[in-house]
């Protein structure tokens, strides 16, 4: 899809719904995608592919740990207000029957 088109298309959508809330063009910084692309690739290779987990709640619990080791204990974020990311653990949602 060229330019052109691309920005037809967007102006004309733009025209005829209101204006989002949120915009998202998708264009990250190159050197972010490259980080989190390397980062999916190990934690495949190095966990996910070496296991058979036998729940969604196993794999959740076993890529907590691998991302723990790999986040330094003292990184503070500052979307975070200055917090280390683990007080910031994102709890599983419940699984339903099996």
């Amino acid at each position: 899809m060229d330019t052109q088109l691309a920005m037809a298309v967007l102006n004309e959508a733009l025209e005829k719904y209101p204006h989002p809330e949120i915009f998202n063009t998708d264009q990250g910084r190159a050197t972010d995608s490259i980080c989190i692309e390397r980062f999916w690739r190990s934690a495949k290779r190095e966990r996910i592919y070496l296991n058979a987990y036998q729940s969604i709640g196993d794999l959740i619990t076993d890529m907590d740990d691998y991302i723990a080791s790999k986040i330094p204990s003292n990184l503070k974020l500052q979307k975070t207000n200055e917090r280390v990311p683990r007080k910031y653990k994102i709890k599983p949602e419940k699984e339903g029957p099996s």
